[in-house]
């Protein structure tokens, strides 16, 4: 019996981790950066150095909502850690924890990009996928 209690909990699980997945399909061609980070030199940002390290959206029509944050690798004992962040900044503090465990041979996967159009309209935005070496 609870093996079957079990085998549910997980069917459920699973369908609600790929319904989540649908939901976060890029629906428009436009890519993200990071800005203000020491990392990238060619960021898209003006004055790098001068803002706090944030998402932009390669398009300025398009304002960061939300998005979530994958990351493993060498920090990361075999595991691989996710967090959902609100806004385009690095704020909510599960990302900040992760963030603080990336070291060379590690990976950042930053994906279902919520950004808002000027007129109102939501979009997914391309993933982001960095390894640090």
């Amino acid at each position: 019996f609870n093996w079957m209690r079990l085998f549910l909990t997980l069917s459920i699980l699973s369908f609600c981790i790929l319904a989540k997945a649908q939901n976060c399909k890029p629906s428009i061609d436009i890519k993200v950066n990071i800005c203000g980070s020491k990392y990238f030199k060619d960021s898209i940002c003006p004055a790098c150095n001068d803002c706090y390290p944030r998402l932009i959206a390669s398009d300025s029509n398009y304002s960061i909502v939300s998005f979530l944050l994958v990351a493993g690798g060498e920090g990361f004992e075999d595991n691989i850690e996710m967090a959902h962040n609100t806004g385009s900044g690095f704020n909510d503090i599960p990302v900040r924890k992760i963030l603080m465990k990336v070291r060379p041979g590690s990976f950042v996967e930053i994906s279902c990009i919520k950004a808002r159009l000027k007129d109102g309209r939501l979009y997914i935005l391309q993933p982001l996928f960095i390894e640090l070496k």
